[in-house]
């Protein structure tokens, strides 16, 4: 019988069955006695019992199979989830991203969840997963708490972090950590632009005051000292945030005061010609072509530094396009085999990815340039 130690009945029961499943376990037995057995021996009500397996189901510790009984599953039977974390799921780029990452656990045959988290760092209870449910956190770096997500990897769970988190500087990774080489992106995209036959190459980026946003600064100066051209500070233009509206699929721009300097720029005789940007989607660079820059720059003078699953999601008319694109799934499989192949006390790993090619969308389709 379950001893009257306090708390509620229905704890003590799922911890003494907990117990027993254990030592099943390590007996080599496989299957509880009925439900009605179970209530009988603990001195309990059937709906008790029942309450009681099912948050240890839920938990994939046991398994029912109809007609036959309920089964505990090994550990080594036990298949755990992948978490996807993720701040804003409504954000396009986002949603693409969790999308491709969904995709790619798939056709690994691994199962994946989504969870949102709404203020940068949460725990498991409010996630809606125990430890034990999760194989390993796959997060969407941007605007994630390090500090959270290092205490998850020393929870025992593997943690790999997609992209640089939102901060000013690169630090040592604190959990496994894959991000493109965004220096290789921007040099790539800006020395199109100089054998193009531009001399005066616009950087329009957001966030290029964090630690990626340096490194597309980065590649932007090297290839332009490679041809001698030096770098006037007034053609690195670091863009406000960019709020989108999921209600109207919109984004609302606003340069504020900003836009006196770039309309200055855009009128003076030294205006740039051409212009390396981050948007990641087709509505980004319309509304920042047609608002910030009043529509100067023409298709092939403008190229995009991005992932191509974003690109190839997010441009969905036959409109010609350039860009330095690296295949976000070669991130993602890089993050889940540090998640399969490590353990959540490994030394955290920082790989940084330089697969970027030059693309060309023409007749609805991107190719390598």
């Amino acid at each position: 019988m379950i001893l009257p130690e306090g708390g509620l009945l229905v704890d003590r029961v799922e911890q003494e069955l907990r117990s027993r499943v254990a030592r099943m376990a390590a007996a080599g037995e496989t299957v509880l006695p009925m439900e009605r057995e179970l209530a009988a021996e603990y001195e309990v009500s059937l709906k008790t019992v029942r309450t009681a397996l099912k948050d240890l189901k839920k938990e994939r510790v046991l398994r029912s199979v109809p007609g036959k009984g309920t089964f505990i599953v090994l550990e080594t039977d036990r298949q755990r989830l992948t978490l996807v974390l993720s701040r804003d799921i409504k954000h396009p780029v986002a949603a693409i991203a969790t999308q491709t990452i969904l995709e790619v656990l798939r056709q690994r045959g691994a199962p994946g969840a989504v969870c949102v988290v709404e203020n940068g760092r949460s725990d498991w209870a409010s996630l809606g997963f125990a430890p034990r449910d999760v194989g390993g956190v796959l997060a969407l770096g941007s605007a994630m708490d390090p500090a959270w997500l290092a205490e998850l990897h020393g929870d025992g769970v593997p943690v790999a972090v997609l992209g640089d988190f939102a901060c000013t500087t690169r630090q040592s990774p604190v959990c496994h950590q894959v991000i493109p080489d965004n220096r290789a992106a921007s040099y790539l995209a800006t020395r199109h632009l100089l054998q193009a036959g531009h001399r005066r190459v616009l950087l329009a980026c957001w966030g290029n005051e964090t630690a990626w946003g340096r490194d597309l600064v980065r590649g932007y100066r090297e290839a332009l000292e490679e041809v001698g051209i030096p770098v006037d500070p007034a053609y690195i233009l670091t863009l406000p945030s960019v709020r989108f509206d999921p209600n109207t699929a919109h984004y609302l721009e606003d340069l504020g005061a900003i836009q006196e300097g770039v309309d200055r720029m855009l009128a003076g005789p030294e205006a740039p010609t051409a212009v390396v940007h981050n948007s990641a989607l087709q509505i980004q660079a319309q509304a920042m072509m047609r608002t910030y820059f009043h529509d100067r720059f023409d298709p092939a003078s403008a190229v995009a530094v991005s992932y191509l699953e974003l690109l190839e999601s997010g441009y969905l008319n036959g409109d010609e396009a350039w860009a330095a694109a690296v295949p976000y799934r070669e991130l993602v499989n890089l993050a889940l085999g540090l998640l399969e192949d490590g353990k959540a006390n490994d030394t955290p790993a920082l790989l940084t990815v330089d697969k970027y090619r030059l693309w060309r969308r023409t007749e609805g389709r991107w190719r390598v340039a």
